[in-house]
């Protein structure tokens, strides 16, 4: 009886440790699915001053997926362009409220590849007229999203 017990206490144990150790790998992003969000963080220049921080343009040659302009989620849903300084974009992402990227017309979240919302991001880049992501369109519920790996304005 106790050797019964004690192979199941093991199996239990082994099945739940096989469990955690691949929840962990699906939920912890590859340093390559990382690295882009990491270099354009450490791009971002701060200027003296009050003025902005600058981000460098990305290089002409860069093929990106999608091309569009920050907007407030909000402001789209009332009818409204939705363009958005950079102010205005870290104030609504300190009250919660939702960015997007408008491409072509069309209104499309934005999550980075670990599954996070972009919005800091789409926020420091909301001052520029076009961003460049590089990144795959998903569609889920009705709901058109892009996973981006990179994003940089473009000049």
């Amino acid at each position: 009886m106790k050797k019964i017990l004690i192979l199941l206490s093991l199996g239990l144990i082994l099945i739940n440790t096989l469990t955690f150790a691949q929840r962990s790998q699906r939920s912890t992003p590859t340093e390559t699915q990382q690295q882009p969000q990491e270099q354009i963080q450490e791009q971002t220049q701060t200027r003296s001053g009050n003025q902005a921080q600058q981000m460098p343009f990305a290089d002409p040659k860069t093929k990106f997926n999608f091309r569009g302009y920050v907007v407030s989620l909000s402001k789209v849903m009332l009818g409204q362009e939705g363009r958005v300084t950079k102010e205005e974009a870290e104030a609504l992402v300190k009250n919660g409220q939702p960015l997007a990227l408008m491409v072509n017309k069309k209104v499309m979240l934005v999550f980075n590849a670990d599954g996070s919302y972009a919005s800091n991001l789409l926020a420091k880049l909301a001052p520029y007229n076009t961003i460049g992501v590089i990144g795959k369109k998903l569609t889920r519920s009705g709901i058109t999203f892009i996973q981006a790996a990179d994003m940089q304005p473009i000049n």
